[in-house]
């Protein structure tokens, strides 16, 4: 019996998303089968790392750049998503299609590795079914529809209709509850997929790091990295004013899109880059994943998840479990839940900024108070547990001699 060739394809690598790419096909290659690794850059990147990790196994990772991606649709409000979901799919079929007469891959199983860019509302699952001729699958990040009372309704407009096609064997998700609802409304399989991250050591005498423990003079550092709107910016720049005294030195990290705040947002947060007090570190540039962010985040007394009204799970909370560190973060959804779960720090409804102080302050000075259970949380969400949900998500594949 031959291996199942899997196409993993994603059209970024910004972000976490590099790492995802990186540890699908990891553990898929471990699973005994033949990738397929498509995205815009870095492919060769993934080969060079994962061969020092699990040798000859990368002997069957076959490393494609996705090419020229079609431009972005602004044509009207209601059909951009639809429009720009159907030349996603359309751009997959082209380069998926270019592989295999090439290279002479015949494709088992698409996984998309970001979903999310492939659903739309409006979207018929009809033409996927006829125009998109792979099985296929993903990792849905935000089926936030599913959090609503009354979700059970399918029609035509319903975002997922995609996933009703006959070539969609189930999908992914971040959490365990809507693993179920969503595996309830499209009979299929939806498997939970851990929140991992990449683990790699922190690089040792990075210089980032170093100037932040030196700028710190000792203080807690609290830490956020991500500045858009989601990351809740506004709300630890209210707490850094209300810390009068100094007695937390804050790390800011990443390009701001003044795009996402209002006029007075935007004053608001100039103002603190214009006029940075000595207890806050401004970097504006994105960190390379790996080893450099995870220097960074090893330096930190505290990582700040105080999201703004996200309901999804973060990689962060992932980050500092490794590495061992406390947070303070929302009180609600995936993050608010798993940080009381297993104790890993307090949680803030984001409104009182006073009050987010005090929890940094109570989470720096007595680290061990809570008896964080980092172990649990990253059994749930450690690459074992990724290797499962591909090992279960592939079952409905049919054997091939």
């Amino acid at each position: 019996m031959r291996q199942k060739t899997i196409v993993i394809i994603d059209e970024g690598t910004a972000g976490h998303k590099y790492a995802f790419a990186k540890l699908f096909s990891k553990h898929l290659l471990k699973l005994g089968h033949k990738v397929v690794l498509i995205l815009p850059s870095k492919t060769q990147n993934i080969h060079e790392e994962l061969t020092q990790e699990i040798g000859e196994l990368t002997d069957f990772l076959f490393a494609y750049n996705l090419g020229v991606q079609t431009m972005k649709h602004q044509v009207h409000k209601r059909l951009n998503n639809v429009l720009n979901a159907l030349s996603n799919w359309l751009n997959a079929k082209r380069i998926i299609k270019k592989v295999e007469g090439e290279h002479g891959h015949l494709v088992d199983l698409v996984f998309f590795s970001w979903l999310d860019s492939y659903v739309a509302n409006y979207l018929p699952k009809e033409f996927i079914q006829y125009f998109f001729p792979y099985k296929w699958s993903g990792l849905y990040f935000h089926p936030w529809y599913l959090f609503q009372t009354d979700y059970s309704n399918v029609s035509l407009s319903s975002k997922d209709n995609v996933l009703f096609a006959k070539n969609c064997i189930g999908a992914g998700v971040h959490d365990h509850i809507l693993a179920t609802k969503l595996s309830n409304r499209i009979k299929k399989p939806v498997l939970y997929f851990p929140e991992i991250a990449d683990a790699s050591p922190p690089l040792k005498d990075y210089d980032l790091s170093n100037t932040l423990s030196n700028k710190s003079k000792g203080r807690p550092i609290v830490g956020l990295i991500g500045l858009s709107r989601r990351k809740g910016l506004l709300h630890l720049i209210d707490v850094i004013h209300v810390d009068a005294k100094k007695e937390c030195f804050y790390f800011l990290a990443g390009g701001i899109s003044s795009v996402e705040y209002s006029s007075s947002e935007n004053e608001k947060i100039q103002s603190l880059l214009d006029n940075l007090p000595e207890n806050v570190m401004y970097y504006p540039s994105s960190i390379p994943e790996g080893r450099e962010i995870n220097s960074v985040i090893a330096s930190f007394d505290v990582l700040f998840l105080v999201y703004d009204n996200f309901k999804s799970s973060s990689n962060f909370l992932t980050k500092a479990a490794i590495f061992r560190k406390l947070v303070v973060g929302i009180d609600s959804y995936w993050i608010g839940d798993n940080i009381k779960k297993y104790k890993l720090g307090l949680t803030t409804d984001g409104s009182n900024p006073s009050e987010t102080l005090s929890m940094i302050k109570d989470l720096s000075r007595n680290p061990e108070s809570l008896k964080a259970n980092w172990e649990a949380f990253l059994e749930v969400n450690g690459e074992q547990q990724l290797e499962f949900a591909f090992r279960t998500l592939l079952k409905p594949l049919k054997s091939n001699n």
